[in-house]
């Protein structure tokens, strides 16, 4: 007899969070939030019941992350521009 943990793919846990939540995890105001979901760059909500509606906890935690990872990735603002001064240019 084989166990239903067995053969099947553990289920990863999540949490629905209500927007108060969201907006702490996310950083984001509700505008700011509202639009990046129509735009698809902040995860979906999800409807529970009638007017009723949450979002992943994990998905926002993994929007974040991603967040931060492009944040640490990009490169440093004016690091591409080369320094004038110090020295004087010739006319």
């Amino acid at each position: 007899m084989r166990l239903a943990t067995e053969t099947s793919a553990p289920v990863r846990r999540d949490r629905c969070v209500r927007l108060p939540e969201a907006l702490k995890l996310s950083g984001l105001g509700k505008s700011t939030l509202y639009e990046l979901m129509r735009g698809g760059k902040f995860p979906r909500n999800v409807r529970l019941h009638g007017r009723t509606v949450a979002w992943s906890e994990g998905a926002i935690l993994s929007w974040v992350q991603d967040r931060l990872k492009a944040e640490v990735q990009a490169p440093a603002l004016g690091a591409d521009v080369p320094k004038v001064g110090g020295a004087r240019h010739a006319e």
